[in-house]
């Protein structure tokens, strides 16, 4: 049995490097990249990797990541090393991406996408996932990194990790060091000058880890500024989603998602949309009374390094907060919103929870800089397996609670949703502040 596992491993590492093979870049973007990249639409992504596998040098090969756009709520992808700076630098281990603006999770998983069943849970308080890798249970970190508008060439910092095991047909690997990332700016700008010249001067913006700030940089962060926003209207459950659920069954679900179920699930949605529908409405109208931001604001001011906060009531963030902070000589800006609220179904069928998601992103303000940013949930408690978004969203250790969806409809239903509400923004603050490490007063 060990033996075929193995087979099947090395035969799907095997196709998977032949189909890539021809996608490989060596050198710079090609002409639809590089003209992005000089309207400032994209940038150069450069980054180094090293380390061992079983006693071998690491290959690009060898591993993979999952990377996705916070800014743009995209599902974690997976993507294998497929372009370097040139021959000499592949073999030195640099590689690159060319991706747009914005801020990205990023993990790296030992391993083929062939072998990978996803991750198994997450820690809220570290932002490690836990899956099976080559068939044993490891915690690996992920990070998150920045690209910022008109950077043409940027380097995310050179990461490690070694795996042991004993050499066989292919790898019989026993346990994998966790991923360790370090600057070599130096270096990268030698790269940068070889293989980019045409893009000018590498910027440094090092990989951070997720879920876990660095508290050294955000002591040094004395007076903070806070920037409240939010989402004015909850979002009705997702009734195609939660009636194409109906139709799994035990290990098999009937090609879910695909049009073959649509006659299975279909029954369901009309009971969801148009049963319910009255209720959402009136769900909506008490959210109107509620001041969600306000009571988020309420529980940040607890910190006593919070001395300024400025409300916005949408979803955009002020462009001239950052010139504020520096006229009130504030340190830093925390950047709190409140991305979505909604009813969501618990693991029992037809029982709701009330779910509030907040982005919370700490800013240098002398620098610029963003030094921590992290997405946070108040849920219901064993969610399950890190699906989609999921593998990047870090619950609170409070949980919503889980009722069946006519309470929410009832003469109690308005005290049941402000109560939800008011809790959610205690915890979801008070997780931010401890994170941070910024301190309650008294």
């Amino acid at each position: 049995m060990h033996l075929q596992k193995v087979l099947i491993c090395f035969i799907a590492a095997a196709i998977l490097a032949t189909l890539l093979h021809g996608c490989t870049t060596i050198g710079p973007p090609g002409s639809s990249k590089a003209e992005a990249i000089r309207l400032h639409n994209k940038s150069i992504v450069l980054l180094k990797f090293s380390g061992d596998m079983v006693d071998s040098p690491l290959k690009d090969s060898d591993f993979f990541i999952e990377m996705a756009n916070l800014d743009r709520d995209e599902i974690p992808k997976e993507y294998t090393l497929t372009s370097f700076p040139s021959s000499e630098a592949r073999t030195k281990g640099w590689a690159y991406f060319v991706l747009e603006p914005g801020t990205y999770h990023f993990t790296v998983i030992p391993g083929y996408t062939a072998q990978d069943a996803g991750p198994d849970k997450i820690d809220a308080e570290t932002g490690k996932l836990t899956r099976q890798i080559f068939g044993k249970t490891m915690s690996l970190s992920t990070f998150w990194f920045r690209v910022p508008k008109g950077s043409s060439l940027l380097y995310i910092g050179s990461f490690s990790f070694s795996c042991k095991g004993q050499a066989e047909l292919s790898w019989n690997v026993e346990e994998c060091t966790d991923v360790h990332v370090v600057d070599e700016t130096e270096s990268a700008s030698m790269v940068a000058q070889t293989d980019f010249s045409q893009y000018g001067s590498v910027k440094t913006a090092i990989m951070e880890r997720y879920g876990m700030p660095d508290r050294t940089n955000v002591q040094r962060l004395t007076y903070i500024g806070a920037e409240i926003s939010g989402q004015l209207s909850p979002d009705s459950p997702d009734w195609i989603e939660m009636s194409r659920d109906r139709v799994v069954l035990p290990n098999y679900a009937f090609f879910a998602g695909g049009p073959l179920s649509v006659p299975f699930y279909l029954p369901f949605y009309p009971y969801g949309v148009f049963v319910w529908t009255p209720c959402m409405e009136i769900i909506a109208k008490e959210f109107q009374y509620f001041d969600l931001i306000t009571e988020v604001t309420r529980a940040l001011l607890k910190s006593r390094h919070i001395r300024e906060i400025a409300k916005q009531p949408d979803l955009s963030v002020n462009d001239g907060a950052l010139q504020v902070a520096k006229d009130k000589d504030l340190r830093g800006i925390l950047y709190a919103n409140i991305q979505r609220v909604v009813l969501r179904e618990c693991n029992e069928n037809w029982t709701f929870c009330v779910e509030v998601e907040m982005r919370a992103r700490l800013q240098d303000v002398m620098t610029e800089k963003y030094i921590s940013d992290s997405i946070l949930q108040y849920t219901f408690l064993q969610k399950g397996r890190p699906r989609g978004r999921d593998r990047y969203i870090l619950p609170v250790p409070v949980s919503s609670e889980c009722r069946q969806f006519a309470a929410y409809c009832s003469a109690d239903g308005p005290l049941i949703l402000r109560a939800e509400l008011t809790k959610a923004a205690k915890i979801l603050a008070e997780k931010v502040i401890r994170d941070l490490g910024l301190g309650i007063s008294d």
